[in-house]
């Protein structure tokens, strides 16, 4: 016999439940504040909303400029596989922004100014590809990734993170990128990730790691830390091993005993009787040694202990900005150094990259075009994607070439060189909103981050 007692403490476990999932109903009033631009793409054709709404059949969704992504951005569609946000000034994603997107393969909200993840962000999605790269994430919580199901990549290099919850990541990741942070110890199991092939925590401040894997690791980098030993490493099989640009003078134990195919361990102040008898270990035991960049002619080995602080002049830069304002104009303030996004890849290389004010913008020269309908298009010789590629009155043919409306008209028929009309681009779905909706000045508790936003654009 159950109490009521019981019943109300039930009944108060659920509502609490309840409370936490987001609502994402279609007449959600997040949907509707009208300061969240997107492009979405079936298909067959792109259109653009200012207010966030795509169509349930859209495969792609590209956000444009806007400082946040609401609750129930993202949700209840079935058939959506990418969402791509990159440049795009995000600085806060809110508590359950992506809800319910059971096919959706990637996420890339890469060069943004976002500062931290929340607890139920993400709910009921499946999801393969994670890029939260070259923003200033400088804390995530336990729980941050709940309601992912099989992450596989997750990409979190060059923000300011100093700790993270790693027994709390998705347990089915094959590759781990936490490059260029501030993270200064690690400690990693099999047990947890067993799929885990890739580990990149390399440009960070390490101090502390110990690695426990009952399979096979196809990379592990610590390049560029402040390692002297590393205190634990039991890995079945290591593929590929990189330890330069730390503080290894005499030969580490793991090396001794460890499973390794191939190492990198130069720069570091070796100690040359020391390196001499890691050669020849590394020799007798058939370990390749991997080729490696010395800068400044440095030698590879001293007869002396070297100090950490000499070593460090050579080999450790300062962290130089804090914001992009101790930058440079043409450069972007990422896990605390500055950055020319030209030079690191930012745009393909068919475009033309620019950066002004600590903006960079990806062209296509001349009358070249990207396809729309996917993430990463180069830029390409085509007349036209869309209707809206096409001047005056013409359309835009399934075979990307500008056709007069007047021709399409006179020549249709079943011999007609044009084509059916679904050889056509559609016109473009268009929704009307309201600017703002009647409750937005009335209830201002539940968006006070909207408003400022409002303000200063």
């Amino acid at each position: 016999m159950i109490s009521n007692k019981q019943v109300l403490l039930l009944s108060v476990v659920i509502v609490a439940v309840r409370s936490i999932q987001p609502n994402c109903d279609p007449n959600n009033q997040f949907r509707y504040y009208c300061l969240f631009p997107v492009e979405y793409c079936t298909e067959f054709v792109c259109s653009v909303s200012k207010c966030g709404h795509f169509i349930i059949n859209s495969k792609l969704v590209k956000i444009k400029e806007t400082q946040l992504i609401p609750k129930c951005a993202f949700s209840n569609s079935e058939d959506l596989k990418y969402i791509y946000g990159a440049n795009s000034e995000i600085q806060v994603v809110a508590s359950g922004a992506f809800v319910n997107l059971p096919n959706l393969e990637s996420i890339i909200l890469s060069f943004n100014l976002i500062r931290e993840l929340h607890q139920g962000t993400f709910k009921d999605v499946g999801l393969s590809l994670l890029d939260l790269s070259w923003n200033k994430i400088i804390y995530i919580p336990e729980g941050a990734f709940d309601g992912i199901n099989g992450l596989k990549y997750l990409n979190l290099s060059r923000n300011e993170l100093k700790t993270l919850p790693i027994q709390d990541m998705p347990p089915f990741l094959i590759d781990l990128n936490l490059s260029y942070n501030l993270i200064d110890r690690l400690a990693l199991k099999s047990s947890r990730y067993p799929n885990l092939t890739q580990i990149n925590f390399s440009h960070n401040i390490l101090e502390r790691v110990a690695l426990s894997f009952e399979t096979t690791v196809h990379k592990i980098d610590l390049a560029h830390n402040r390692l002297t030993k590393i205190d634990f490493f039991d890995v079945l099989d290591c593929e590929v091993l990189e330890i330069p640009s730390n503080y290894f003078s005499r030969v580490p134990e793991f090396l001794t005993y460890a499973s390794i195919k191939r190492v990198s361990i130069h720069p570091n102040p070796w100690i040359c009787a020391e390196l001499q008898q890691l050669w020849i270990h590394l020799q007798n035991n058939f370990i390749n040694e991997e080729p490696s960049i010395i800068r400044d002619q440095s030698p590879i080995c001293s007869n002396t202990d070297h100090t950490r602080s000499s070593f460090t002049n050579v080999y450790h830069s300062e962290r130089d900005c804090a914001d992009d304002s101790h930058c440079p104009e043409n450069m972007i303030c990422r896990a605390l150094k500055c950055w020319d996004p030209c030079k690191e890849d930012a745009c393909d290389s068919t475009s033309i990259c620019n950066v002004n004010n600590h903006r960079f913008s990806c062209s296509c020269p001349g009358t070249l075009k990207r396809d729309p309908k996917t993430i990463y298009s180069s830029c390409l010789d085509i007349e036209c994607f869309s209707n809206e590629d096409c001047k005056g009155e013409k359309l835009c043919h399934s075979n990307n070439t500008c056709i007069n409306i007047s021709d399409i008209n006179s020549n249709y028929g079943p011999s007609s060189s044009y084509g059916a009309p679904s050889d056509f681009a559609p016109a473009p779905a268009v929704y009307e909103y309201q600017e703002e909706p009647w409750w937005f000045y009335e209830i201002p508790k539940i968006a006070p981050s909207i408003r400022k936003s409002k303000q200063l654009m």
